[in-house]
């Protein structure tokens, strides 16, 4: 197995060239995430610690997946989708996407994102691979559509607080997944999902 230097490979090494205006069909791995109960939250809190807790919560969060090789796809209301193996198609890309989801759930847990006192904020992950089209991101996003969109989405809707779901495909690699995961962490942290 190549090391973690040989791995990384740029979409334009693969003899992918993306174009202005062009759409790619790629192999991603797709993570969403949702704070839980966020609209208990806007009815508690003042408008403005609200948004700048929102505002510290995804640099926070993009940090954290930026750190894992993902790209942050959109922000959408309370949620954050991001792609794994776009721009870079890694080898480990699924395996970065769940290592990224549990650095995700540490760091939601410190002091600089508790909203106010005893106003602390958890999310639910989900998490998929699969075929997709990815557009050029020129517009500013990158426009993924496909069916890994859908399941992980559909995955982090089922998931509960804290939890991360995951596919079958994304976990078929299962054995290098669970075995490469830090030692606090335990395979009964992650709950796998069908497809």
């Amino acid at each position: 197995m190549a090391g973690p230097d040989n791995v990384e490979r740029t979409v334009g090494e693969l003899g992918v060239r993306p174009d202005a205006g062009r759409e790619d069909r790629r192999l991603v791995t797709v993570l969403f995430s949702d704070i839980v109960g966020s609209s208990g939250l806007a009815d508690r809190l003042d408008p403005e610690t609200l948004r700048g807790g929102m505002e510290r919560y995804f640099e926070a969060m993009r940090e954290v997946l930026e750190e894992h090789g993902g790209t942050v796809e959109k922000f959408i209301g309370d949620a954050i989708m991001a792609v794994f193996g776009i721009p870079r198609v890694r080898e480990d890309d699924a395996l970065r996407a769940v290592r990224a989801a549990i650095s995700m759930r540490t760091r939601i847990r410190a002091p600089d994102l508790v909203l106010a006192q005893e106003v602390t904020l958890a999310a639910r992950t989900g998490i998929a691979s699969g075929e997709v089209v990815a557009g050029d991101g020129s517009s500013g996003q990158l426009l993924v559509t496909g069916e890994a969109v859908i399941a992980a989405a559909r995955l982090e809707q089922a998931a509960g607080e804290g939890e991360i779901l995951i596919s079958a495909r994304t976990s078929s690699g299962s054995t290098t997944i669970f075995t490469s995961m830090p030692r606090w962490t335990s395979a009964a942290d992650i709950q796998l999902a069908p497809r």
